[in-house]
């Protein structure tokens, strides 16, 4: 039978190695601190490694800048005139111009699954009724459109679905209406 030299230096087999150096104090003894240099060793090597790691420093900075409702700038002609093609699209358009563009997000739906809105106005978020805001909000887009921007001057195409839009029955009112919740729900910013 092949023999081994345990620590305390006893030769002993191989198949009771593991019985004598839980049972030989010397032996116990040269285990620990046999472990302990290993450890120290592996602390020494880590800092080494984290020392030579170069620093990378990441500042995430997240400015949101949000438009109180109702307070957005002004649209150009320009702009207006753009958004007004395909007519059935102009809506939603100029309600994602001017409250996600140059409003910042200042409409959101925190849980489509109930039926309310916030806004943001001077004081912080305000909750209202989804659906009677949304009716409210297409009416006023439109009359905006018009009357602040002239769209029935610009487009004939526009000032013709205008016409047929107001006239129209609630049904196709209200697929404007949720033609505009979804644009809103696709463009919120998620905050958490």
């Amino acid at each position: 039978m092949s023999k081994v030299t345990a620590s305390c230096g006893r030769q002993i087999s191989k198949s009771n190695i593991s019985k004598h150096r839980k049972r030989c104090s010397k032996c116990k003894t040269d285990q620990l601190e046999q472990r302990h240099e290993e450890i120290l060793n592996e602390i020494a090597s880590l800092k080494r490694s984290i020392e030579n790691t170069p620093r990378v420093v990441q500042n995430n900075v997240f400015v949101c800048n949000i438009i109180p409702f109702s307070q957005e700038p002004v649209l150009s002609q320009e702009d207006v005139a753009n958004l007004l093609e395909p007519v059935d699209e102009s809506v939603p358009r100029y309600v994602k111009l001017k409250h996600f563009v140059q409003g910042g997000g200042n409409i959101r739906i925190p849980n489509k699954s109930q039926k309310r809105i916030q806004i943001f106005e001077k004081d912080g978020w305000i909750t209202k009724d989804r659906d009677e805001f949304l009716s409210d909000l297409t009416g006023l887009s439109m009359n905006e459109l018009d009357e602040k921007y002239f769209a029935s001057n610009l487009s004939n195409n526009w000032k013709n679905w205008a016409m047929r839009f107001r006239n129209s029955d609630k049904q196709t009112q209200q697929k404007l209406c949720s033609q505009i919740m979804y644009m809103i729900m696709d463009n919120q910013i998620d905050v958490k």
